[in-house]
């Protein structure tokens, strides 16, 4: 069964085509964090550049980028999704 957040995969790309930034809201628990940043990692828009997320703590930023790691067998350092945390 796949996750709420994989049917719009495809329409976030179309908006990331004509946009250069996005903003993706959907409710805790869809895995965007985790899904939508590997998902883009590879669109020919992105020529080589970064994808920049935004957690609203430090601990949700390393523990994001930790995972995304791990999925993709590689050390955070060398992904090219930057992960930060919103300072109040």
């Amino acid at each position: 069964m796949p996750l709420p957040i994989e049917s719009v995969l495809p329409q976030l790309k179309t908006a990331l085509t004509e946009y250069a930034e996005v903003v993706l809201q959907a409710p805790p628990g869809t895995r965007k964090t985790t899904l939508v940043p590997p998902a883009l990692l590879h669109e020919e828009w992105l020529g080589g550049g970064r994808i920049m997320m935004l957690e609203p703590r430090r601990l949700a930023a390393r523990a994001a980028a930790r995972r995304i790691a791990w999925s993709a067998k590689k050390s955070a350092g060398r992904l090219a999704i930057e992960f930060a945390w919103i300072r109040e």
